[in-house]
C-alpha cells in the first residue's frame, strides 16, 4: 500500500485546517472595535477556539473589516526555516489576523492584553499570563454569555 507516503502531507493539512488562525468556525460576539487606516476593524470571538486552561479559558479573535466583513490579513515570513530551506525562507504568506485572549469566568474578569498574535509585528506586545492586568467582565456582557454560561 502507498498510503503511508501521504501521511506527512495529510497531517500537515489537518494541522493547518485546525489551527486557530485558519479555523473557519462560527464567529461569536464582537470583542473589540478599533479604527485603523480609515476603517473600523472588528475583533470577533472564534467560538471554535475556546479552550479551558486551568482556571481560565483562552480564545482567539479574528479581525475583519466592520463594513465589508472581509478578514484582515497580515504578512508572515518563513525566517525560522532559513537553514533548512534558504529559497523558501524568503517567501511570505498572508494569514488572517488573530489574537489570543484569556478570560476568568469564576473571577468575572478578562485579560486586558493579548497572549499571542498571528501578526509577527505584535510579538513584542504580547504578555504572559503571570504579568496579565485584568479588567472587570461587567462591560463585556455578550462575551460573558458566550463563553461562561
Amino acid at each position: 500500500m502507498t498510503y503511508h507516503r501521504n501521511w506527512p502531507g495529510l497531517a500537515f493539512l489537518l494541522a493547518l485546517i485546525s489551527s486557530p488562525a485558519a479555523a473557519q468556525s462560527d464567529a461569536g460576539p464582537v470583542f473589540q472595535r478599533t479604527p485603523q487606516a480609515g476603517r473600523i476593524i472588528e475583533h470577533r470571538v472564534d467560538l471554535g477556539s475556546v479552550h479551558k486552561t486551568w482556571a481560565y479559558k483562552t480564545f482567539w479573535t479574528r479581525a475583519a473589516d466592520a463594513r465589508t466583513h472581509e478578514p484582515v490579513m497580515v504578512r508572515q515570513s518563513f525566517w525560522p526555516r532559513l537553514l533548512a530551506d534558504p529559497v523558501g525562507a524568503l517567501t511570505f504568506r498572508q494569514v488572517p489576523w488573530s489574537r489570543k485572549f484569556v478570560i476568568d469566568c469564576a473571577g468575572r474578569r478578562i485579560g486586558a492584553r493579548f497572549l499571542q498574535s498571528s501578526d509577527p509585528g505584535e510579538a513584542s506586545a504580547a504578555i504572559t499570563l503571570k504579568a496579565m492586568a485584568w479588567q472587570d467582565l461587567k462591560n463585556f456582557h455578550a462575551l460573558h454569555a458566550a463563553l461562561c454560561d
